[in-house]
């Protein structure tokens, strides 16, 4: 295993872990779990993203990933760990970047300005 997805594999396992216990209903979290994960990946060193999936009906999915040698890398790697957990957990909305480094990204329609949680 590379370095790089070592560094990644305590996220995947809590990332899990978090989610498992919400897959009744379609599995997700609540926006407040959401703000609260959020600003846990937050604290995380730069070349990281953040990559959410969720549905009109709070429920949400996300994975991130940090420690990357770029941008690019770490949302490749963030959406991939979102789409495993969207699978898993039968979400069916599409896993989306909602922040990369400390900028968010995700802009729902209609939305002034970006950074209002998903979906």
């Amino acid at each position: 295993m590379n370095d790089r997805r070592a560094a990644t594999l305590p996220l995947v396992l809590l990332a899990i872990s978090l989610c498992s216990g919400c897959a009744a209903g379609g599995g997700g979290l609540a926006p407040s779990r959401f703000q609260r994960e959020f600003q846990r990946y937050l604290s995380l060193p730069h070349q990281k993203a953040f990559a959410v999936a969720g549905d009109r009906e709070d429920n949400y999915v996300f994975g991130y990933s940090y420690g990357w040698r770029g941008p690019e890398l770490a949302r490749d790697d963030a959406l991939e760990q979102c789409n495993i957990r969207r699978r898993s957990l039968g979400e069916e909305a599409e896993c989306r970047i909602y922040a990369v480094g400390n900028e968010i990204l995700w802009q729902r329609a209609g939305d002034a300005e970006p950074g209002s949680p998903p979906p």
